[in-house]
């Protein structure tokens, strides 16, 4: 998503004496100023770069072009990878980094949003049972857990917070 705003200013400046009497406001000639201002929001690219570097990436090029544009980059996500960072950076809240049972056994670090404010955990599924910490051969979900998962929501209790986001599904523990 990128959303531009034109703003049209008049600046005025003194004429010079050779153009005195031409289009001019109490000796002032009016110029028009083109002030563009721009919000980008895009979702990140799966395993490169996530929504704020794209973003950055957007906002660099059109200020290559675009020198005096007024720029500003927010964090997207469509409900998977990326959604912990969006909503954190977003929400103004922190990053939480934890070891749990990944989807195999083993232990794998994770990383949930907590934003604070709001009482609030924002979790990705993925980061605890993600189908890219299942190596090909043991792709078989009667053999995969997500334990982890748990693992985290507790994590997250413990450290007094009374709601979690999966995805797009909200549950409120009031």
């Amino acid at each position: 998503v990128i959303a531009f705003k034109q703003c049209i200013c008049y600046n005025y400046h003194k004429e010079s004496a050779q153009n005195e009497g031409s289009a001019c406001f109490y000796g002032f000639k009016k110029q028009e100023v083109v002030r563009v201002k721009i919000t980008v929001a895009m979702d990140s690219f799966k395993g490169s770069l996530s929504s704020m570097m794209a973003g950055q990436a957007v906002s660099d090029g059109i200020l290559r072009v675009y020198p005096e544009a007024e720029v500003q980059v927010r964090p997207l996500a469509d409900g998977g990878e990326g959604t912990v960072e969006a909503l954190v950076c977003g929400m103004g809240g922190k990053e939480e980094r934890i070891t749990v049972t990944g989807p195999v056994g083993e232990p794998v670090e994770c990383s949930y949003g907590m934003i604070e404010k709001n009482g609030t955990a924002v979790i990705e599924m993925s980061g605890a049972a993600g189908i890219t910490l299942v190596p090909e051969k043991d792709r078989n979900p009667m053999y995969t857990t997500t334990y982890g998962v748990g693992e985290v929501i507790r994590d997250a209790v413990q450290k007094g917070l009374t709601g979690e986001h999966f995805g797009r599904l909200t549950v409120q523990n009031k």
